[in-house]
């Protein structure tokens, strides 16, 4: 499961600057008729960013409403859509409920986690110019995450993301998960 969904949505942030709304509820899971993991379909695409330059690389052009806030300059944007939802809101959401309900500790969850993150990065290695794939990695494996304050956003009334800064579990120390 982590491994399909991780790859697929790392390879299209990575090649392509894109991160979308990956959680429980934009995402339909696909099976086979035998019960085997076929996939994932996504749903919903109001709160999706797109890294304009990473797009434009990759050999795509895309027009948008001005207005909109779907397309970025700024290729962090792009990642924290990642992060929050397909990290935090997804991942992080079923290893905790599985860790409650096994009455286990999440740690290796998530260096497991880490370990497909890793082996899918390697994989896209050449996908990316080296720069971009060392920056996007070293965030992605090591730096501290930024948390969507979604109760903030609505207390503050501000139109665009807020997020707060938050412990990374794939850097596999001793610092506290999310809760």
């Amino acid at each position: 499961y982590t491994d399909i969904f991780l790859r697929a949505l790392l390879t299209l942030y990575l090649r392509y600057g894109i991160g979308v709304e990956s959680h429980q509820q934009n995402t339909l899971v696909h099976y086979s008729g035998a019960g085997v993991l076929q996939g994932f379909v996504l749903r919903d695409f109001g709160g999706i960013r797109i890294h304009e330059e990473s797009l434009r690389k990759a050999g795509f052009q895309l027009k948008v409403h001005p207005d909109r806030l779907t397309v970025t300059d700024d290729r962090n944007v792009a990642r924290q859509k990642f992060v929050s939802r397909a990290l935090i809101r997804h991942l992080d959401f079923l290893i905790s409920r599985i860790c409650r309900h096994l009455q286990v500790t999440e740690k290796n969850y998530w260096a497991a986690v880490a370990d497909l993150m890793a082996a899918a990065f390697d994989d896209l290695r050449g996908d990316v110019d080296a720069a971009t794939w060392a920056e996007d990695r070293r965030a992605l494996l090591d730096e501290d995450w930024h948390l969507k304050a979604n109760l903030r956003m609505r207390f503050d009334d501000v139109s665009g993301d807020v997020y707060l800064k938050s412990p990374n579990p794939l850097r596999q120390d001793d610092t506290p998960i999310f809760r």
